[in-house]
C-alpha cells in the first residue's frame, strides 16, 4: 500500500501530489472549493470524501488511519495506484484542495514539529514559521538529513 501523510506536503510544494498528480492550477481552473482562494475544514473533508467515493466507485477502498493537525492520514490500495485510478481520482477530486490545505497548515504540521525538534537538538532556537525554521537549518550549514533522527 502507498501511504499518504502530512509528509506529502513536501511533494505538494514542488508541484506533485499523491501518485504524481499535478497541482498548482489557479482557482479559476480548478476545484470549486478554491473559488475564494481558501479551503475550509468542511471543504477539505468534502473533497476527501469525493476522492474516497471515486475510488470506491472503481472498486477500491482507502484505509483511513487517523487525523493529525486536521490532515487526514490514509493508505491507498496498491491496485488503485497501479491501475491509475488513484491518480485520476486524486487529481479530479482532492489534489488542489489537499495541497492548499496542507500549505495553509505547514507551520503546525508534523514536518514543522520534526524540524523544530531537530533545530533544538542542534542548539538552535527555532523560528515561529516553517519557512523561518527551514532557513535556520540551511543557514546553520545543515541539510534536512540532519533531522532524520527526529522523525
Amino acid at each position: 500500500m502507498v501511504v499518504a501523510s502530512a509528509l506529502l506536503l513536501a511533494a505538494s510544494l514542488t508541484g506533485c501530489g499523491a501518485s504524481g498528480s499535478n497541482v498548482g492550477t489557479t482557482a479559476a481552473q480548478g476545484h470549486p472549493a478554491l473559488s475564494d482562494g481558501e479551503v475550509s475544514y468542511d471543504e477539505y473533508q468534502a473533497a476527501f470524501r469525493a476522492y474516497s467515493s471515486c475510488l470506491e466507485d472503481a472498486g477500491y477502498k482507502l484505509i483511513v488511519h487517523d487525523e493529525e493537525n486536521q490532515t487526514i492520514q490514509f493508505s491507498v490500495p496498491g491496485g488503485a495506484v497501479e491501475s491509475g485510478v488513484d491518480a485520476n481520482c486524486y487529481d479530479d477530486e482532492f489534489a488542489e484542495v489537499d495541497a492548499t490545505w496542507q500549505i495553509a497548515h505547514i507551520d503546525t504540521s508534523e514536518s514543522a514539529r520534526i524540524l523544530r525538534t531537530c533545530l533544538e537538538g542542534l542548539g538552535i532556537t527555532p523560528g515561529e514559521s516553517y519557512d523561518e525554521m527551514t532557513k535556520q537549518l540551511s543557514d546553520s550549514g545543515n541539510d534536512p538529513s540532519a533531522c532524520s533522527a527526529y522523525s
